[in-house]
């Protein structure tokens, strides 16, 4: 990726899944392969459990009400801009007890947030961070949603990025890579970038798209980030078709199925 060679395109055989029930199942070992309905069970027992047993070893906290209420919020804007403030304003609860409650969240490591870009050429990016909870079948238990049929298009593409942030954090972690994303404030020209990778002075700009296929307009961001920061060499659209698409030259999309 960093040395600008991108595979080619052409097809990347995968069996038939139905990637919605994927992600509401959720990745942990033991239950992405069980059905829906064991899986639906194991995630709420995973929660009481957490509440009840491990929570006060971390961070004691005299209502699990609004614990919960808070997690409930934080899995809400899964991949958004994340205020405490606003969070405080919906779940009614003090902005600093939110801030302690994200905190022991982070701790027990049910959730990451991801910083935006240190960049000094685009002086306009936002200064708020992205949650990631650590599975995307934790976040469908936390939102109370019970079947996969339950899930909307909107928030199943929050739950696709959740997916692809959960594989590059690993990937960080084994190369030894830094994380963050893009975006500038609200003008006439509105730019986002879901993720950018870096290391040794280089970055990869990564793009999640959920639909069945991909074109040049699903990396003009990529594209942008790449015009204005000449140390982004090249991109990647991760996607829910099957094909890898070569999109530009320093440009590709890949299946989700390759992460």
């Amino acid at each position: 990726m960093f040395d600008t060679q991108l595979p080619a395109s052409g097809s990347e055989p995968s069996p038939a899944l139905d990637l919605r029930t994927i992600l509401f199942r959720g990745f942990l070992p033991g239950i992405r392969d069980a059905a829906s309905e064991q899986a639906a069970v194991f995630w709420q027992s995973y929660v009481t459990t957490y509440l009840e047993r491990d929570l006060p070893d971390i961070s004691p906290t005299t209502s699990l009400f609004d614990y919960r209420a808070v997690m409930r919020r934080v899995a809400l804007a899964t991949g958004s801009l994340m205020e405490y403030r606003k969070i405080a304003d919906d779940t009614h609860v003090n902005e600093k007890t939110v801030a302690r409650y994200i905190d022991a969240i982070q701790k027990a490591y049910l959730l990451s947030l991801l910083p935006p870009a240190p960049l000094t050429s685009t002086t306009s990016v936002r200064r708020q961070w992205k949650p990631y909870p650590c599975d995307t079948g934790l976040i469908c238990s936390l939102l109370g949603i019970k079947t996969p049929e339950a899930l909307d298009d909107i928030f199943c593409r929050h739950l696709f990025e959740d997916m692809v942030f959960m594989t590059l954090q690993t990937l960080c972690d084994l190369w030894d890579m830094g994380m963050h994303f893009v975006r500038t404030r609200r003008t006439a020209e509105l730019h986002e970038v879901d993720f950018v990778l870096e290391r040794n002075g280089k970055c990869v700009a990564v793009e999640a798209k959920m639909s069945d296929d991909v074109t040049m307009n699903d990396a003009a961001h990529i594209q942008w980030l790449m015009d204005d920061d000449p140390s982004c060499v090249s991109g990647i659209v991760v996607y829910g078709g099957s094909s890898i698409k070569n999109l530009t030259r320093r440009i590709v999309a890949v299946p989700w199925t390759m992460l």
